[in-house]
């Protein structure tokens, strides 16, 4: 994401509910959609 404006870190302590993915993950899958719909500019040939 462009902007990470959320932690999951209150309601894990008060609720005990775990967020399934991190930041890290979150970046990697976003990276990934968008190499897969333009990949001539992920290859670094737009």
């Amino acid at each position: 994401p462009a902007r990470v404006v959320a932690s999951a870190d209150l309601v894990s302590k008060e609720l005990g509910w775990q967020a399934r993915h991190d930041v890290r993950a979150m970046i990697t899958s976003a990276w990934a959609g968008w190499c897969r719909r333009h990949p001539e500019a992920a290859a670094g040939r737009g």
